[in-house]
């Protein structure tokens, strides 16, 4: 039986604006349904509190994002840390810690998210908790998403591109034209620009 490692900052907005007690009550029916697809009890939460280095080094960090938090949002973190074993640290994410457990033994621990970070730049079959399916991405598929999305940004992030007007379907173009990997691409880019 593998430990399950949650991303758990997801979890945290269900509820919306409920009271409380049926936020708790959604949360938990999420936590549940994760144990019964993962066939599971052992499980670590994952939290993010506060600003990460990320902020430090761009100002401009997740900051599109409409701010859709409720006050729930912080009671639900507080319930998770009081309730199950809860880990967090200070300037950095949830998905981050999630990353750095996993990479300690990857065949003791099974990943669950909806961030795409985590579900595709480390190998490994990981719980995707927006359709609760598994997705198994192998060593090779995860360098290249994170190359790919070093050279085209993350619009969901607010993290620009290295080269304008570069997307997803003009870079594999690229890729295609000059036979280079993704890696190669990106060191290209990066040494052209200093």
């Amino acid at each position: 039986m593998k430990t399950i490692i949650i991303d758990a900052d997801s979890l945290c907005y269900v509820g919306g604006e409920d009271t409380i007690e049926v936020a708790i009550e959604k949360l938990e029916s999420k936590i549940n349904k994760i144990k019964r697809v993962c066939n599971s009890d052992d499980l670590i939460m994952y939290l993010t509190i506060g600003k990460t280095f990320r902020n430090v080094l761009l100002e401009t960090y997740k900051g599109n994002r409409q701010s859709k938090r409720s006050d729930n949002v912080k009671l639900l973190k507080n319930y998770l840390i009081e309730k199950y074993n809860t880990i967090y640290e200070e300037g950095l994410e949830a998905d981050d810690l999630v990353m750095d457990k996993y990479r300690e033994d990857m065949n003791k621990y099974t990943i669950c998210s909806i961030d795409k970070d985590i579900l595709k730049n480390i190998e490994g079959r990981h719980l995707n908790l927006y359709n609760y399916e598994f997705k198994t991405i192998t060593k090779e598929e995860a360098f290249d998403n994170l190359h790919i999305q070093t050279i085209i940004g993350d619009p969901t992030d607010n993290i620009p591109s290295l080269m304008k007007g570069i997307g997803r379907a003009k870079l594999k173009v690229l890729k295609n034209l000059t036979n280079l990997s993704y890696e190669e691409i990106s060191k290209y880019i990066c040494h052209k620009k200093e």
